[in-house]
């Protein structure tokens, strides 16, 4: 596995679908101006270009190679982000072997693990929004990908997280200003 040991600070924004992640994300790089690793998008890029149909599928393959072998595989993408950056986002982490590989591959890096929480109820109404869709096929959409999140270890992510956002009732701005708070009050700069 590819090491960067250089001091690098890192955001990593976890939580299951619609709690906000991409909007943080994106609001944060425009806000602060530092880069995001979309994992979930970087990872159906990759499986696309690998010819399978889905991540998960992907992810399989990768896995019979090493535990850590998902976020291994997107070493360039860190490498080239690293190379001009000593600050990023990490976006959608669902697995502690990710999270334990990130940590491995920036071993003096200052990880902040910020878990975004957000009710089902309001996470399903986003789906209906986002993707014009009933409220019966949202309510399984969510709690579908909730089932999955959860399996691959999302709540032990969860668990270990330096920070947990509840994000009912707040936008976006809201949230930052919390979450940059937070981090200030960590030392991050």
């Amino acid at each position: 596995m590819e090491n960067f040991s250089g001091k690098f600070t890192i955001v990593a924004i976890i939580g299951q679908r619609g709690t906000g992640k991409s909007t943080l994300s994106r609001i944060f790089r425009q806000s602060f101006n530092v880069p995001n690793i979309p994992i979930g998008s970087l990872l159906a890029r990759d499986a696309k270009k690998a010819g399978k149909k889905n991540v998960g599928e992907y992810l399989k393959d990768l896995e019979k190679e090493s535990l850590h072998a998902a976020v291994q595989s997107l070493a360039p993408d860190f490498k080239r982000i690293a190379e001009r950056h000593s600050a990023f986002i990490v976006e959608g982490l669902h697995r502690p072997q990710d999270y334990w590989a990130l940590r491995k591959m920036f071993p003096n890096a200052q990880i902040h693990l910020v878990s975004l929480q957000t009710p089902q109820q309001l996470r399903i109404q986003r789906e209906m929004k986002k993707r014009g869709i009933d409220r019966e096929k949202a309510k399984e959409d969510v709690r579908g990908f909730d089932e999955k999140r959860n399996k691959l270890g999302l709540k032990t992510l969860e668990g270990i997280a330096d920070q947990a956002i509840r994000t009912q009732g707040k936008n976006p701005q809201q949230v930052l200003r919390e979450l940059n708070e937070r981090l200030r009050q960590q030392g991050m700069q």
